[in-house]
């Protein structure tokens, strides 16, 4: 969900570790520690959803270099066996972007990259973090 992946950048250490413990029954010698900071995530949406979402359209731009503050979620994509993705669902991706001193830097961040990304009808909200 786009309210996990926003939480994901601001977790410092292994999170494996941390499901594995537990799995185990023992959180102990496992925590989380949380960066400090702030996040921004736009989800990226097929045209029509989210009543009637086309799929199947190409996804372009994911080879493009993003700020290392900035991860890519694939949430609704599949890959064709030549190796492109394409739509698969409504909610398509989100872009996650972290900043450690404003909202305003992720929100920068995450529009910046999300301007990247191109396939037919993409939609997004240009209103969030605002």
């Amino acid at each position: 969900d786009p309210e996990t992946q926003l939480l994901m950048p601001l977790i410092d250490g292994d999170l494996y570790k941390v499901l594995y413990s537990c799995t185990e029954g023992d959180l102990q010698n496992n925590r989380l520690n949380y960066l400090y900071g702030f996040t921004t995530g736009i989800v990226l949406a097929a045209d029509g959803y989210p009543v009637s979402p086309k799929l199947g359209s190409k996804i372009e731009g994911l080879d493009k270099h993003y700020n290392s503050d900035t991860q890519i979620f694939h949430y609704g994509t599949r890959r064709r066996i030549d190796g492109v993705f394409e739509t698969g669902s409504g909610r398509v991706l989100t872009v996650v972007s972290y900043d450690n001193n404003s909202l305003e830097g992720a929100r920068n961040k995450a529009y910046a990259s999300a301007e990247k990304i191109h396939f037919s009808g993409m939609q997004y909200r240009r209103d969030i973090a605002s």
